[in-house]
């Protein structure tokens, strides 16, 4: 099992929405997807800049 830190992820979606000029109504329904995104990304970005120990 990996641990990842999310801490402060959703913070930074709100902000990057907010930058993007994204109405509170529609931040509301796509906040938490953007921080799964970022999750998601930041994950395999340090992964890749790791090397892939996992891979055969």
């Amino acid at each position: 099992m990996i641990k990842w830190d999310e801490t402060l992820t959703t913070k930074e979606a709100e902000d990057i929405l907010i930058q993007a000029h994204v109405r509170r109504e529609k931040r509301k329904l796509v906040v938490d997807k953007l921080a799964a995104t970022l999750i998601l990304q930041g994950y395999l970005d340090n992964r890749k800049r790791m090397g892939n120990p996992h891979s055969g």
